[in-house]
């Protein structure tokens, strides 16, 4: 009986190293190829949120899309972080680009294509990418 609980114990740990290692070498879906599932601006993405977070996580949570705004600040610690203003001073889009670009400039209108993964009073884009300066 110990030598089947012993093997048992022996695959259920290979398995949960296989699947441990499958789940961490997956790829992850880049924005840059792909269609977003809608376009948007970053004040009707804030204003969604404002409404009703958890209807917005319903329609954006987990999708890609596309938001078009102004960007007001950018991370200066080159981790390629910029952040779209809203008509609310208190809120912002803060997408986190794949890959830093450093030709962003504060002040012009982007479109940026990302993933939706949250609202901490701000609505978080992450591997996101410049679609249209």
């Amino acid at each position: 009986m110990k030598k089947f609980r012993y093997l048992f114990s022996a695959l259920a740990l290979v398995g949960g190293f296989y699947l441990a290692w499958h789940m961490y070498s997956k790829p992850v879906e880049d924005a840059s190829s792909g269609t977003p599932a809608l376009s948007i601006t970053a004040d009707e993405l804030m204003r969604a949120y404002d409404a009703d977070e958890n209807n917005a996580n319903q329609s954006y949570l987990g999708k890609m899309i596309e938001v078009s705004g102004i960007v007001s600040d950018q991370s200066d610690l080159g981790t390629g972080q910029i952040f779209l203003e809203t008509e609310n001073p208190l809120v912002s889009i803060i997408c986190t680009l794949s890959k830093p670009d450093a030709s962003i400039q504060v002040g012009q209108s982007y479109d940026i294509r990302g993933f939706v993964t949250g609202y901490l009073s701000d609505v978080i884009l992450d591997r996101a990418v410049v679609v249209k300066k």
